[in-house]
């Protein structure tokens, strides 16, 4: 369940994001659906590092997993995403190692087991838990923006006309 939850939850948080995030001029319908499909592996995938960790021996395995399986999949979204968005931008090296701590940071958020005292969590709590990790996803890849729009060169500025060319409105 916990998949099904964080999947949807993912999909329709990184459309607002790609939203929030892309010139309105620039918002396409295969953007939006690129950052749908990223969002869901990365929120299904991602869910799944604390189930798999519990399988394994060893603490430093179990850490491995519980980190690793969030970082990749969030790497994994938006290399989904990157290969359908019909944008210019590309998927570099740094954009990954952004994704992948963000990832690693939200591998400690509560799951649905955590948020329940029998055990057992029930759909709306999967449901919660999924809602409140997209909260926090969002934080993060609100920082991630940031660190992006900081770290990027100012474009360069256009040439001043030279004095031989007619100012707009002149007669020719």
């Amino acid at each position: 369940m916990s998949a099904v939850s964080n999947g949807a939850f993912g999909a329709v948080g990184n459309t607002g994001v790609y939203l929030a995030t892309t010139d309105q001029q620039d918002w396409s319908v295969q953007g939006a659906a690129a950052a749908a499909a990223g969002g869901a592996v990365a929120g299904a995938a991602g869910a799944q590092g604390g189930h798999l960790a519990k399988h394994i021996e060893g603490p430093r395995w179990q850490g491995a997993v519980e980190f690793g399986v969030p970082a990749a999949a969030e790497v994994a979204g938006s290399l989904v995403q990157a290969g359908l968005d019909d944008s210019d931008e590309g998927y570099g090296v740094d954009d990954g190692l952004l994704d992948a701590v963000g990832g690693a940071a939200l591998a400690k958020f509560p799951g649905a087991e955590q948020l329940t005292w029998s055990g057992r969590p029930s759909w709306g709590a999967h449901v919660g838990a999924a809602y409140a990790g997209e909260h926090a996803g969002l934080g993060v890849d609100a920082i991630k923006y940031v660190i992006e729009e900081v770290t990027q060169p100012d474009p360069e500025p256009a040439p001043a006309p030279s004095s031989e060319a007619a100012a707009p409105g002149d007669a020719q």
